[in-house]
């Protein structure tokens, strides 16, 4: 089968390597679509990650092609959404305290190798990590499932209460799909902020309430022209009253901006990982007793299926993300388009056929 084989940092090599065999429990699945995910830039550019010679890719659906004989649930044919970070034992420390993505057991569970024509699952039986694709449900929506779902976690981090004033800082697939589910609960108000111009109007198209470009304005002082300014204390200066802040960047100044600008008891759900370490001033966390938490990843079956009752019931729109698809051969081509935020949103690179 041809799959892109890392070589070095900025340097896919598209060659033939040997099909995966399955065993007794295991699946087949021909790839579709695998979508580019920031982690994935992180490796692109810096080696983040992945070694020489792997091959990467968390963000694969596709179609069943072969089942071993112990698989009851699942059908060749089906169509299906593979989400590897759900593997886990259920029975190590961390899975007992709901950590099942950090399963001790399943260590490598995000490392998978989906930009590939085929994918093996080994361990099918468990019926944990692949999904089956509602027939109303587009390949390429569903290929925005994972990071959605990502987003449904990060929610589950912050206390949400009605009319909560909200920010999200990056306007990627995971920042749209924490906006785009902002508005499904609790009659939020949301402001996505970006740098890329492209990327706020399909915040808007999305639904969210304000959007807002470093580039052309203050961010803090806009926020409080939004959401109101709480007087200054000594140690809270000239804050906005913002309740809850997303940061889906992972870069210094959108971080250091939400620190600034959260009310007082305010809170900040880190999504994004950053490329490099963040200087803040930690001491507004204190000062203004912001509720600080970190969200990695996804976890359980559950989180999928609100993801996908959204997207089947219309609450959520996924496909529109899509701005390009590359054919495996360009991935090169493809990665550079991800980063370039001016043109893309969502890029997905095209594996294998629909059918």
């Amino acid at each position: 089968m041809k799959a892109a084989v890392y070589r070095s940092p900025r340097k896919f090599e598209v060659k033939d390597i040997p099909t995966p065999k399955i065993g007794d429990n295991g699946i087949l699945i021909k790839t579709v679509y695998c979508g580019i995910c920031g982690t994935d830039l992180g490796s692109f550019d810096y080696g983040h990650f992945v070694k020489p010679g792997s091959v990467i890719g968390h963000e694969p659906v596709g179609i069943i092609a072969e089942v071993g004989k112990n698989v009851q649930d699942l059908q060749v044919g089906q169509r299906v959404v593979y989400l590897r970070r759900c593997s886990h034992c259920g029975s190590c420390r961390n899975c007992l305290r709901g950590l099942t993505h950090y399963c001790l057991n399943f260590p490598e569970a995000g490392a998978l190798g989906a930009y590939a024509e085929y994918i093996a699952v080994n361990n099918a039986i468990r019926d944990v990590d692949v999904f089956p694709i509602p027939d109303e449900v587009s390949f390429t929506a569903a290929a925005l499932v994972e990071p959605t779902t990502v987003g449904i976690r990060a929610l589950k981090f912050a206390r949400l209460c009605l009319n909560a004033k909200t920010v999200v800082f990056g306007a990627g697939s995971i920042g749209l799909g924490v906006g785009q589910l902002l508005k499904t609960v609790g009659a939020c108000t949301v402001t996505q902020v970006d740098l890329s111009s492209l990327r706020l109007e399909m915040s808007a198209k999305l639904g969210v309430d304000y959007t807002l470009n470093p580039k052309e304005a203050d961010i803090a002082k806009e926020l409080k022209n939004l959401y109101g300014e709480e007087p200054p204390s000594l140690y809270a200066p000239g804050t906005s009253g913002t309740d809850i802040a997303f940061e889906c960047a992972g870069v210094e100044f959108t971080t250091q901006t939400a620190l600034e600008t959260l009310r007082v008891g305010g809170q900040l759900v880190m999504v994004a990982l950053a490329k490099k370490p963040l200087t803040l001033d930690i001491a507004l966390v204190a000062g203004k007793e912001i509720n600080m938490a970190g969200t990695f990843s996804l976890t359980a079956q559950n989180e999928y299926q609100q993801t996908m009752d959204l997207l089947v019931a219309g609450k959520i729109k996924l496909e529109e993300q899509v701005s390009h698809i590359y054919p495996l051969e360009d991935i090169n081509e493809a990665f550079e388009m991800q980063q370039d935020t001016e043109k893309s949103i969502k890029v997905l690179v095209q594996c294998g056929n629909l059918q």
